[in-house]
Parts: structure tokens; C-alpha cells; sequence
């Protein structure tokens, strides 16, 4: 999370996919976690970089070229959360609660992006569905309980 002043919060994820089960988002993200790993390998072999091996369903996502542990503030700013809405609930928590008890009054915002590359248009709505009917109205009772504590 990086707060900006002491009115404003904001903390981001990179890729948000959602299906019912683990197993299904993983089976349908795989031909697009594949294609950007691909790419970010194609793109650090060019600059002469060693690269990692390639992602494939079940591995957590690592970025093409092998570097030491994200810090706390990388980990949203650099994280595919791919998974069904308890984990998506689970992997955002901390950062709802820190925006949540960030300094000032003003606004929070957590940005998710819930189109996800190489997945069909129905498979995307129905993440985005899932998100809606399910990990909002979590994530909202995690900032109220977080707020409360305030």
C-alpha cells in the first residue's frame, strides 16, 4: 500500500482472475499466465538477462528474471491473484485493512484488474461476477471491522 499524504490511500493489484474453484481459474488463466511469462522472458533474454522457467498451473507467479523477495509494498503492486473468491478475499485482507486504518478522512481505493489475457469473454464476466457478488461484499466487511478498530 502506498499512502499519498495524509488524505489519500491506495493500494493495487496487477491481475485478479476468479473462478468458482482454484483448480478451474488455474486451468483458465494457464494459456495467458503462459503467453505474459513468455513474453517477460522474451523481453529480459533481449536485455541479456537470465531467466526463469516457465510458469505453469499450480506455480505461484514469478516474474521472468529471478530476483530476491517482493517487499511488503511490492507484493499487491506485483501480484496475479488467480484462485476462487475465498483466496482473492484472503490475499487482499491486509491491504483492505491497511487502507482502511490509513491516516486522514479521505478516499481509499484498491484497484483490481478483472480481465485477464487469453481468457474468453465468458470466463472474464463470470470473474467479474464472482467478484462483485462476492469478494466486494467481504472485502467491505473486512474495511468496516478494520475501522471499527480505529
Amino acid at each position: 500500500m502506498a499512502p499519498l499524504g495524509e488524505s489519500f490511500a491506495l493500494a493495487q493489484t496487477t491481475l485478479c482472475f476468479l473462478a468458482p474453484t482454484a483448480a478451474e481459474a488455474e486451468a483458465l488463466a494457464a494459456p495467458g499466465m503462459g503467453h505474459l511469462q513468455a513474453e517477460s522472458r522474451r523481453w529480459a533474454q533481449e536485455g541479456g538477462q537470465d531467466v526463469a522457467d516457465t510458469w505453469k498451473p499450480g506455480d505461484p507467479w514469478q516474474a521472468a528474471t529471478p530476483r530476491d523477495p517482493l517487499s511488503e509494498d511490492e507484493q499487491l503492486t506485483h501480484a496475479v491473484i488467480v484462485g476462487d473468491p475465498e483466496a482473492c478475499v484472503r490475499r487482499f485482507t491486509p491491504y483492505v485493512e491497511a487502507l482502511a486504518l490509513a491516516p486522514g478522512d479521505g478516499p481509499r481505493h484498491l484497484s483490481a484488474r478483472l480481465t485477464y489475457p487469453r481468457v474468453g469473454d465468458d470466463e472474464n464476466r463470470r470473474s467479474i461476477e464472482l467478484f462483485a457478488a462476492e469478494v466486494v461484499p467481504a472485502l467491505r466487511e473486512v474495511a468496516a471491522t478494520a475501522r471499527a478498530r480505529r
